[in-house]
């Protein structure tokens, strides 16, 4: 006999704060805080308003490769 099981993974829409339905489509846009967030479709314009940058473009890239080479505070606990 097969088993069914669920998946609970919840995801929100980080400018409505709405719950996404199983399947729905998000994207993704990188905000002032330099954080990677999922919008809605229905969010999207809200958050170009907000000046964040889609994922897919130049932009977002350009400015996650920059992050990538800034130094990084050592981790606790770890010799200086």
């Amino acid at each position: 006999m097969a088993r069914v099981s669920s998946v609970k993974a919840v995801s929100k829409c980080v400018v409505c704060r709405r719950t996404l339905l199983l399947g729905e489509r998000t994207t993704r846009f990188l905000t002032d805080n330099s954080d990677w967030v999922s919008v809605c479709v229905l969010c999207r314009r809200a958050a170009s308003e907000r000046g964040w940058v889609k994922a897919s473009t130049r932009d977002a890239v350009a400015v996650s490769e920059h992050r990538q080479h800034l130094p990084r505070a050592p981790k606790l606990g770890s010799a200086p």
